[in-house]
């Protein structure tokens, strides 16, 4: 009789552990790899939570976390983006049929069920168009030539 309630123990034991656990945190984890590249390179990433430095750029972020990006380079336009977290609903469907509900809590609250959208991120920077010419505002104002001749004198009646 021992050997069956172990049995049985063992067997219960092994379905708790499976309906516990989750298919994304199992698969793939609460963290993803997200790269920044930027065309010029060198150029300085900031990112929402605090991390910066040059591209190129890799973070480890977790997948339920929005990011926004800053890219900028003495010179250049910046580049600003938004990534926000989405569901991944093959993961959904697959805790709702395979570890029920206790696997969809699983990954829902440790962040596994949830994705960006671009795991790479690549900046392209416009150069700023620089002038030589100052504004027309602040250029002084300049006479044309004949202006700043002498007038001549009119002539005296009946003098031709």
């Amino acid at each position: 009789m021992s050997f069956i309630r172990k049995d049985f123990t063992i067997a219960l034991a092994a379905c708790v552990a499976l309906a516990c656990s989750s298919c994304a945190t199992l698969f793939q984890g609460t963290t993803e790899e997200v790269m920044v590249a930027s065309d010029p390179d060198a150029a300085q990433v900031t990112v929402n939570d605090g991390r910066s430095g040059p591209t190129p750029f890799s973070m480890r972020v977790p997948r339920s976390e929005d990011l926004q990006i800053h890219v900028a380079k003495v010179g250049y336009t910046p580049y600003d983006m938004t990534d926000t977290s989405h569901v991944e609903w093959g993961y959904l469907v697959s805790d709702l049929f395979f570890t029920g509900l206790i696997g969809l809590a699983v990954d829902g609250i440790d962040g596994a069920m949830f994705d960006h959208n671009q795991a790479m991120v690549t900046a392209h920077l416009d150069p700023v168009l620089r002038t030589s010419q100052a504004p027309l505002e602040s250029q002084p104002m300049v006479a044309p030539a004949a202006a700043l001749a002498a007038p001549e004198a009119p002539s005296p009646p009946g003098s031709d």
